[in-house]
């Protein structure tokens, strides 16, 4: 269970209801939080601009993505987990390498915020 206060995403048992591991990082709060499939990783996104990769076990930043320019309202893995879409208030979507943050490819040419997207498997 993903519990999101300002800018802390905090994890927990949800048999116990005990929290298990804190994500701490970002400097706004928190638009969005979603884990991997495996439950190993969790993704946010932040009105401080960036989107963050943790790792949920030990709360610790393993990847900040940064380029946009106005709070980014939405992160979500590719189904192989190569790679994270992020939306914006800037009105636009970008496209990230998970493993080291590189933006692949940025999506213009939108009037207004962007406030979701997905990555197919193909």
């Amino acid at each position: 269970l993903i519990i999101l206060c300002n800018g802390t995403v905090r994890l927990h048992d949800i048999l116990t209801s005990k929290c298990v591991s804190r994500c701490e990082g970002h400097s706004g709060a928190i638009c969005s939080a979603t884990m991997s499939p495996d439950g190993s990783l969790v993704l946010t996104a932040s009105k401080d601009t960036t989107a963050k990769l943790f790792y949920a076990e030990t709360g610790d930043c393993r990847v900040t993505f940064e380029g946009h320019c106005k709070a980014v309202c939405s992160a979500r893995f590719s189904p192989d987990l190569q790679r994270v879409i992020t939306t914006s208030h800037d009105c636009t979507a970008k496209l990230f390498e998970a493993s080291s943050g590189a933006c692949v490819c940025t999506f213009e040419g939108h009037s207004a915020t962007v406030h979701s997207a997905s990555l197919s498997a193909d």
